[in-house]
């Protein structure tokens, strides 16, 4: 990090402060309540894999950083082995892609959760809780439930 002077730093924050009026005027203009995106392209990692990936999937979670944006992430699948690994003819379409994609292992990965990031606009909590209950909900219709580690836990002591 270069240190900037008082000027330069007043400059890039009005730059920001631009940047994020311009996609609150952009939301409201398509009268979006929340977006549902990934919140990384890839399930978790091995201990010491993520460096291979972090500039690859930095952008999924770093946009909302900076818009000051609201989000929450919540699992709606697991990586199954058979249906995710990649075809063994797989070319990677770039260098850093090659680099994250050597850390994908659909077998050591199998079971693993897979999940959507519901992002909403800065201080609206509520929305993007109440976008996570729609999804949880349509995923419930198709019998589809997850539950934390201490909801089993305590299921299983009953």
């Amino acid at each position: 990090m270069h240190t900037k002077s008082v000027t330069e730093l007043r400059a890039l924050t009005a730059q920001r402060e631009s940047y994020r009026a311009d996609w609150h005027d952009s939301w409201r203009e398509k009268g979006l309540d929340f977006i549902i995106t990934v919140p990384h392209p890839f399930p978790a990692f091995k201990h010491g894999e993520s460096e291979k990936v972090n500039l690859m999937t930095a952008g999924f979670t770093t946009i909302f950083s900076l818009l000051d944006y609201t989000a929450g992430v919540l699992p709606v699948t697991f990586v199954d082995k058979d249906l995710d690994c990649l075809p063994v003819d797989f070319k990677a379409p770039s260098l850093v892609a090659s680099v994250a994609y050597s850390a994908y292992d659909a077998d050591g990965m199998h079971g693993l959760p897979l999940g959507v990031q519901i992002v909403g606009k800065r201080l609206e909590e509520e929305r993007v809780l109440e976008g996570m209950k729609i999804v949880q909900d349509a995923l419930k219709q198709q019998g589809i439930v997850f539950a934390s580690q201490a909801e089993v836990a305590m299921k299983n002591d009953l």
